[in-house]
């Protein structure tokens, strides 16, 4: 389906002008799936940025008698705000990043039967309109606890081991942040343990149990220091084998954009050749029309000799037996006479014979 399947040319031409005044000065526009528009909406505005009804302006938030969507059925508007999604798309598709605010995977898309993100914008983010495209798109989970300040490049680098990683630095933190509470929980209560006790009879005593007290202290920091670096380390290594699958990923693509060049070229030589055949058998074959029609003419003017010739003979023919029956007419008509001349001889011989 195409735009004007959703939206009447003027209604384009409306939200493109109000798109271009609202947007001048926005390089990222958010889109979201699968959460409450409340939220995306709240999470533009603390970031200073804009959602589609944001951009809409009174487009979307007048409802007056007289107003577009006062004039719309449910059905209809629904339809248009579909048409509308399709031009802010577009808009981002314009040297713009787009940021999609969208539940932690792997439950990223909406599960409505037909998402808009889905089925309408994400295709026109990622060039399906004549190889226009958005710079770049970022994922955001903001249903996700302390992570609605974390954003990662989901394309054209899908870079999601950056989210793993920072679940893993949320998960570390949150493990640490307990292992302190345990500590100064365990410390409280040691403490509370050398008030009750009976107190000591003389400095050494008590030396001896600050000293023990410090010696536990100094260990449980010992093993919290070592947790850290333990992490840090886990940290590290997992960055250099994000670092190391990305370039990878990186040299594979390069790879099969260098095949996909290649191939590319071959067609193209392929196309080009085959082009150059059609064209020579085109040339063959016009030169073969050529001959034959230059035989075809010969054979005809050849043909309207003969039939000249043949006519000119049967001209002839029939002046001819014209002539014959002429002179044959002339020849009958001189013997009737003599016939007759002969019978009136006759006759008068006759008569005179009779007397």
């Amino acid at each position: 389906m195409g735009l004007s399947n959703y939206l009447r040319q003027d209604e384009i031409t409306q939200l493109d002008q109000a798109f271009e005044i609202s947007l001048q000065h926005d390089s990222a526009l958010v889109f979201w799936t699968g959460i409450s528009p409340s939220l995306a909406k709240e999470w533009a505005r603390r970031n200073d940025l804009k959602t589609l009804t944001m951009a809409m302006g009174s487009l979307y938030a007048d409802n007056s008698d007289g107003s577009l969507r006062s004039q719309k059925s449910p059905k209809a508007w629904s339809k248009y705000m579909k048409g509308a999604s399709w031009v802010f798309a577009q808009q981002a598709c314009h040297d713009r990043r787009a940021i999609v605010l969208t539940n932690a995977p792997p439950n990223i898309y909406s599960t409505r039967e037909h998402s808009s993100y889905r089925e309408i914008e994400e295709p026109i983010l990622t060039g399906f309109e004549a190889n226009r495209h958005a710079t770049q798109i970022d994922y955001v989970h903001p249903t996700v606890p302390g992570a609605a300040c974390f954003c990662y490049q989901i394309w054209p680098d899908n870079r999601s081991s950056e989210w793993y990683g920072f679940l893993e630095c949320i998960a570390i933190k949150g493990i640490v942040k307990k292992i302190v509470q345990r500590i100064k929980l365990r410390r409280s209560e040691r403490l509370k343990e050398l008030e009750n006790v009976t107190p000591p009879h003389n400095e050494s005593e008590k030396s001896i149990s600050l000293t023990t007290a410090y010696r536990d202290k100094t260990q449980e920091a010992a093993q919290e220091t070592k947790g850290a670096k333990r992490c840090k380390a886990e940290r590290e290594q997992q960055a250099a084998r994000d670092k190391k699958a990305a370039k990878q990923l990186k040299v594979e693509r390069e790879q099969k954009a260098a095949r996909d060049k290649k191939t590319a070229k071959q067609l193209k030589v392929e196309r080009e050749q085959q082009a150059a055949q059609d064209k020579d058998t085109a040339k063959l074959l016009k030169v073969k029309s050529e001959q034959q029609a230059a035989r075809d003419k010969k054979m005809a003017k050849l043909l309207k000799v003969k039939r000249e010739q043949q006519a000119a003979r049967d001209k002839k023919m029939v002046k001819q037996l014209k002539v014959e029956r002429e002179q044959q007419a002339a020849r009958d008509k001189k013997m009737a006479i003599r016939l007759k001349v002969e019978r009136e001889q006759q006759q008068l011989a006759w008569e005179k014979k009779a007397k």
